[in-house]
């Protein structure tokens, strides 16, 4: 599964039964799946019934994504969790300019928003916590496409460390592509989204290729008599180009999975390994991470990692903090400073997506160049990593929203994440 869509998908708010993502759930609406030893007929979320799904049922869903899926772990080693001191403050109240022109308060925008888990961590220290649904501090949550963020992080490390060219072709290291749409690709392009690729990326569509991605990774259950790919390499073979290369942003799942096809080549290991060995095993990481899979062990890498919210802050605050964590720099601080200066905007703007202006997407990550400075990791339905490094603010969240994207809430969520950083910047949140 991706992220945000191509040519201003991201506008998109679902059918009209299914505008109103911000309605809020009550307690009896939001956590009644799978209760009971077994759980009553009419509640079940079985593999099976993921096409038939109706909101909300899948706030219980990415929670608990490994028990309906293949996964691999990610093992955080043997080390002891980073701490995360805590210097709570009262933010419910929070008030802050929403985007109709109104005021709304944190707690407010939580609850409109379906939010599972919200995490706030300003100078390495937790000012606000909060879960609800199935959410809880030990439990996974499915990142979706904040995925996409920890592998080019990982492959910006390995070019860093001259592991990996980025001016190569993609077919050098994959010849299994060589009649695919990434046949004149670098890898360059990959990493930046910038290529011509015949790919939907429509989530609510059924016939879309996004759907149809899914269907080959076995996130979905496929029909009787289905003849199509069976596993995502089998599945990126499919894919064709659809027009010239390099003339603006796409944002398209699939290349993803190809640059992490490509790690995995040039490295010998498997994503899980890599993430492992590169990141949670030095980051303090309280729990294992792990990935969905498809048949042949192929990780998801555009977007089947599933981590905990306070793993998930403690990636992020590696990454304010140029690299570091642990007393020990896990990530070189010149890879951070590549991806925070972001690329074309030019390019960007190519895709349409008016609520995003002046921003860049470079090495799968989204780039905002505003006074913040802050980078942000993007997921559907609701899910992000906000890292503001001049306010010294890392914000976490995961959500279970109605549609996979919807403009109201996003607007919503990065007026509150620009207000909160404005304030910390001002020595206001505690």
């Amino acid at each position: 599964m991706a992220a945000i869509g191509q040519h201003g998908n991201f506008n998109q708010q679902g059918p009209a039964d299914e505008q109103h993502s911000s309605d809020p759930l009550s307690p009896a609406e939001s956590d009644q799946w799978m209760q009971g030893f077994p759980p009553s007929q009419g509640k079940l979320i079985r593999f099976a019934d993921l096409p038939d799904l109706k909101y909300p049922a899948h706030r219980w869903l990415y929670s608990h994504w490994r028990e309906l899926v293949p996964t691999t772990a990610v093992w955080r080693g043997h080390q002891a969790s980073a701490a995360l001191p805590e210097a709570l403050a009262d933010l419910d109240d929070f008030a802050f300019d929403d985007p109709s022109g109104g005021r709304c308060t944190l707690a407010q925008a939580l609850e409109l928003s379906a939010t599972d888990g919200l995490l706030i961590l300003q100078d390495g220290k937790v000012l606000f916590e909060r879960y609800a649904g199935e959410l809880r501090p030990e439990r996974q949550h499915r990142c979706f496409s904040v995925t996409k963020s920890f592998v080019g992080l990982m492959a910006t490390q390995l070019i860093h460390k001259g592991g990996l060219d980025p001016e190569a072709s993609v077919i050098s290291h994959l010849p299994e592509l060589s009649a695919s749409g990434w046949s004149n690709a670098k890898v360059r392009q990959v990493l930046d989204m910038v290529l011509n690729l015949a790919f939907d990326e429509n989530y609510e569509n059924p016939e879309s290729d996004a759907a149809k991605a899914r269907l080959a990774n076995g996130s979905l259950p496929r029909p009787a008599g289905y003849r199509g790919p069976t596993s995502i390499c089998e599945y990126l073979q499919s894919v064709k180009a659809g027009g010239p290369h390099d003339q603006g942003f796409s944002y398209i799942t699939p290349n993803t999975n190809v640059l992490a096809w490509i790690l995995q080549r040039v490295t010998g290991k498997p994503l899980a390994t890599l993430l492992s060995e590169m990141i949670w095993q030095k980051i303090g990481a309280e729990q294992d991470g792990y990935f969905s899979i498809d048949e042949l062990g192929m990780a998801d890498a555009g977007g089947g990692l599933c981590v905990t919210l306070r793993d998930l802050t403690r990636f992020g605050e590696m990454i304010r903090n140029g690299g570091r964590a642990q007393g020990q720099q896990v990530i070189d601080p010149a890879v951070v400073a590549d991806i925070c200066r972001g690329a074309d905007r030019d390019k960007f703007r190519h895709a349409g997506y008016t609520m995003f202006d002046g921003w860049s997407y470079h090495n799968q990550w989204w780039i905002s160049h505003d006074r913040h400075d802050a980078i942000r990791a993007l997921g559907i339905y609701g899910q992000q990593l906000y890292i503001a490094p001049k306010a010294a603010l890392v914000i976490a969240r995961f959500g279970s929203q109605r549609v996979a994207v919807d403009e109201r809430i996003e607007k919503l969520l990065m007026s509150a994440f620009e207000a909160l950083a404005a304030a910390a910047r001002e020595g206001d949140l505690h």
